[in-house]
């Protein structure tokens, strides 16, 4: 839950002094009863002579005016609630199936083929050396993203997916 700071106190103090004031008020209707008024020594209030005039300003005040739209939504070329053609295909790709297990496996074979793990720095700032470029953790590489360095390997993890690649150090003169 958010603390609230000291002016949304304050401003949460004076809506409940409003709010007490209203129900006050509401339940004593402006003020003791006249009968009540004139027993106790007081007048009673003065009638408003006006009375129509306040009534008129209120509905005035509280009227609600709505500005016609139906010439706005004739001049419509679609239905608003039918998603455009762009939404439709964004939908249809988050709610795709993912990748067969196959096609990602062919994938990862594919990436190891294409790139060479050939050293590793490990530290506060650790780096890979891949394909002979220096690549720092979260460094993008064909789609997937750089996510561990470990000392004998890295992990990438596909952008926007779960699929995860490990490329292994090879030895001075192994190759795959």
């Amino acid at each position: 839950m958010r603390r609230l700071s000291p002016r949304q106190w304050v401003l949460v103090g004076a809506l409940a002094l409003a709010g007490l004031v209203w129900a006050a008020d509401a339940l004593t209707r402006g003020g003791p009863p006249p009968a009540q008024a004139a027993a106790a020594g007081g007048s009673a209030p003065a009638p408003i002579a006006e009375w129509a005039e306040v009534e008129r300003t209120v509905e005035r005040l509280t009227r609600l005016e709505y500005e016609s739209v139906a010439e706005a939504l004739a001049t419509l070329d679609r239905d608003l609630f039918v998603p455009t053609d762009a939404v439709a295909q964004v939908l249809t790709a988050a709610s795709a199936e993912p990748e067969p297990e196959s096609q990602q496996a062919s994938e990862a074979e594919d990436f190891r083929s294409r790139h060479r793990l050939s050293g590793v720095v490990l530290g506060q700032m650790p780096v890979a050396v891949i394909d002979g470029r220096v690549c720092p953790l979260y460094a993008e590489l064909d789609g997937y993203r750089l996510v561990e360095i470990r000392r004998d390997s890295v992990v990438f993890q596909k952008v926007g997916g779960d699929a995860r690649i490990v490329l292994t150090l090879q030895a001075p003169g192994q190759e795959e």
